[in-house]
Order: C-alpha cells, then structure tokens, then sequence
C-alpha cells in the first residue's frame, strides 16, 4: 500500500464520520422539533361546560359565564383591525337580532389585543348590540 492510498483512505474516514455527525444531528434536532410540535398541538378536552371566567362590557356591566348556564353561548374574538372579523360581524350581528328574543342565545364578543375607541368605533361600525368585553 503506498502513502498516497493511505492518506485517501484517511480523508475518506474523516469524511464518513463527519456526515455521520451531521446526520446524527440533523435527526436529533428533528426528533426535538417534533416533539416541540406534538405537544403544541395538543389539546384541552371539549366534552363538558366551559371554565367559567368574568367580564366586563364596555358598558362596564360584570358578568360571569354561569351567569348564562343553561343557554347557549356564542363567543366571538375579534379586533378592529381584523379584516376577517369585519366580514362577519353583520352575519353574527344578524343572527343575534335573530335568537336574542329566544332569550336562550347569548352572543358575546371579546376584543382581542384592542379595547380603545377603535373597539368602540368597530362596534359602531358594524351596529353591534350583543355584549362585547375588552
């Protein structure tokens, strides 16, 4: 065997082991991202009454969600800046007017990230008259 072939078979083994590290590596940081996004798609059960939690409306009325227990209730997250959200808020304000003589519909909305006058102005905008909260 002459110097040259030992010094490739050298080079050859430093290059295997080197793709062999980067390929462990590779497989472990996908294996912790997978974890990583396993657990994020997990999910709290959806059988059974809603936590209760309060509120309060811009019309600063408090409420609690058991102040509602035995009706169904309609909760929609939006925000003035919302695109989507403005597409429907007359459909949910349409059929809100629709069930609120039933008496057995609540609607509620929640301002996310936004409860200014630009909340104000959205619910306004849109002739909105079911409870909506900060």
């Amino acid at each position: 065997m002459t110097t040259e072939t030992l010094i490739t078979n050298d080079k050859h083994k430093s290059l295997n082991l080197g793709t062999l590290v980067i390929f462990a590596v590779l497989v472990l940081m996908g294996a912790v991202i997978a974890m990583a996004l396993s657990r994020q798609n997990q999910t709290q059960p959806t059988s059974g009454p809603a936590p209760d939690f309060s509120f309060t409306t811009f019309d600063g009325v408090s409420y609690r969600l058991s102040d509602f227990r035995g009706k169904v209730v309609v909760i929609n997250f939006w925000a003035s800046w919302c695109t989507e959200c403005g597409y429907e808020a007359d459909d949910l304000q349409s059929v809100w007017e629709y069930y609120e003589p039933t008496g057995e519909v609540i609607f509620l909305g929640i301002a996310y990230a936004d409860n200014g006058p630009r909340s104000l102005e959205y619910i306004e905008r849109y002739g909105i008259t079911y409870l909506n909260a900060p």
